[in-house]
């Protein structure tokens, strides 16, 4: 964790990767190319856990006011749930939110870097499958921003504006109302959410530094990540009529 790499601007230090990922990514690219991504991957979820843990009461409205939409449908296809099974099922749907919540980070970073290094091989990319990882490693770090703005919206914002995730997005979805709105909308809107852009483009300029290739490429690369990381939402919200 000490390690020193050396670049064109002199010695960096392994926790300005963190800071400059933000502000001057090719830098961290270059010189982290042939670096392990375990470290960020665990500076990364980390972080992301202390912030889940500290912002749980501040996200809890939002969470429980998707929780009840999705209850209230399954009641509408089984009128048979009584009030009392759709409150244990809440619960227990709450229960297994918080325990994702924390190990999603990770989980989808190296999702992404798989997704990253089969697409990045259509465009002629040269990185390798650790190489991708390192890449969607890093470029996961905007999560963090999101989560925390997520976070601090859900503080201020009043209670009725809170009526679900989406709302507390940096994106158009959060001038969505998911009451009124289908959720096929919702779910497209979600895909265009600054911090999803952000990790995109970050994506592809780690493609062209590390996978020597122009920018041009990169970003056919990375959209193509974009688009398969909204079968998840949207598809299921096709398959369900919207």
């Amino acid at each position: 964790m000490t390690d020193q790499t050396t670049s064109p601007e002199g010695p960096a230090s392994w926790w300005e990767d963190y800071l400059e990922i933000f502000f001057a990514p090719s830098r961290v690219f270059a010189r982290r190319q042939d670096a392990s991504f375990w470290l960020p991957l665990l500076i990364l979820t980390v972080v992301a856990a202390l912030l889940v843990i500290g912002l749980k009461g501040s996200y809890a409205p939002a969470i429980d006011a998707d929780l009840a939409r999705g209850m209230e449908v399954a009641q509408q296809k089984n009128p048979s749930l009584t009030a009392e099974q759709v409150e244990q099922g809440i619960a227990i749907q709450r229960k297994v939110i918080g325990v994702v919540s924390l190990v999603i980070f990770p989980i989808l970073a190296l999702l992404l870097g798989l997704i990253l290094w089969g697409a990045s091989k259509l465009v002629g990319a040269t990185e390798k499958l650790g190489q991708a990882m390192l890449i969607a490693t890093f470029a996961s770090f905007p999560r963090v921003v999101g989560l925390l703005a997520g976070g601090v919206q859900g503080l201020f914002l009043p209670p009725e504006a809170l009526n679900g995730a989406n709302r507390l997005s940096l994106g158009p979805s959060r001038f969505l109302d998911p009451d009124t709105v289908s959720a096929l909308t919702v779910a497209l809107a979600n895909r265009f959410d600054l911090t999803l852009l952000w990790i995109t483009l970050l994506l592809a300029i780690g493609l062209k530094v590390i996978g020597k290739i122009n920018m041009n490429k990169a970003l056919i690369a990375a959209g193509l990540v974009w688009l398969i990381g909204a079968l998840p939402t949207v598809g299921p919200a096709i398959v369900g009529g919207g």
